[in-house]
């Protein structure tokens, strides 16, 4: 019996129903395709780092010798690397801000950051921090040391370092100096020299060195030790008394050393720098890679000029022997500490 004309109709229509559905079906499977090829490509692999803008959180407000520090690296690293490194200012309670948010970032490579002494290694054994060096911090790469200078205001009667001894010792507790805060390496500065020369100064912290230039020309501090202070040095509106760093500035080689002057600080200086941090467990080729970069970017005689300039000098250190230095320092100025009876809590 052959179908009537509306059975074939329903039939046809329902082949094609079925045709339509397998179509949207396979269209569906489709489009979920690229969006699960997406997903399995959310996490960048680590040789093709870097794949989009790297953050590097400073410890210190903009326009000091962290700032600098990193802002020098991170031009560099862009050039060779094909991809921005972004400065992110996070100042405040000692460094530990920014530290906290770097134990806290993702261990990709894509958050890194740039810091002194203080932050890796003075701060952690001082007081209670949200984090830990050694266990949260992969220690990528010391970036430079310091070129630091004694340098005092115009505003007080010693321009040489025998008259501000002289006058230190007819004064004590009197005169100030100013540091980039309490923990960091310049208040620290100042409580060695304090011991070493036989002295008594007066601790005046800021949050960040740039907050007390004023100051000292002004005279309400007599003296400070951040290499920061050197464009004043440059311009005639401070005098230089000694240089901090176990060597002579290149651009002040008149300028004797404060060992040169009879002064031990007890390799300190040795123990001043800036490095470059990421979050644990940072992939292996990411760390060679920026080791890679660091080490020949620290060739660059430009960059040396500019870190010269600074206050700095480009010392480079691997991840492996950075992190052992990192150790050293840590039971250094935990020794240093007790030694001289600091307590920075406050």
């Amino acid at each position: 019996m052959k179908p009537s004309s509306a059975n074939v109709t329903g039939t046809a229509r329902a082949g094609r129903r079925h045709v339509l559905t397998g179509a949207l079906g396979l269209a569906s499977a489709a489009s979920l395709m690229p969006a699960r090829q997406a997903g399995a490509q959310a996490v960048p692999s680590p040789s093709a780092y870097p794949v989009k803008p790297v953050r590097v959180l400073v410890p210190y407000s903009a326009g000091g010798s962290a700032d600098n520090a990193a802002r020098l690296m991170a031009e560099k690293l862009a050039a060779a690397l094909g991809q921005n490194f972004v400065i992110d200012n996070r100042p405040g309670a000692s460094g530990t801000i920014a530290a906290q948010a770097l134990a806290a970032a993702p261990g990709d490579g894509y958050t890194l950051m740039v810091a002194p002494t203080a932050v890796a290694a003075i701060t952690p054994v001082t007081r209670k921090t949200p984090y830990d060096p050694l266990k949260d911090f992969t220690a990528v790469a010391k970036l430079s040391g310091s070129l630091g200078m004694l340098s005092v205001s115009p505003a007080i009667p010693a321009k040489t370092w025998p008259e501000l001894l002289k006058l230190a010792r007819e004064n004590p507790g009197k005169l100030a100096f100013g540091s980039s805060g309490v923990g960091t390496i310049t208040h620290l500065t100042g409580e060695v020299l304090q011991q070493a020369a036989g002295i008594k100064l007066l601790h005046v912290p800021y949050k960040s060195i740039v907050d007390g230039v004023g100051d000292l020309l002004s005279g309400r501090v007599a003296m400070v030790f951040d290499p920061f202070i050197l464009p004043q040095v440059r311009a005639g509106k401070v005098f230089a008394v000694a240089a901090l760093g176990g060597r002579r500035h290149p651009e002040f080689p008149d300028v004797p050393t404060i060992e040169e002057r009879g002064i031990d600080m007890q390799g300190f200086f040795a123990r001043s720098w800036f490095g470059m941090f990421g979050p644990r467990d940072m992939p292996r080729e990411v760390v060679e890679k920026l080791n890679a970069e660091i080490e020949k970017a620290g060739r660059d005689p430009e960059l040396v000029r500019k870190m010269q300039g600074l206050g700095l000098y480009p010392d480079f250190v691997p991840s492996a022997s950075f992190t052992a230095q990192l150790n050293s320092d840590l039971a250094f100025f935990a020794a240093l500490l007790k030694q001289l009876d600091i307590r920075l809590e406050s």
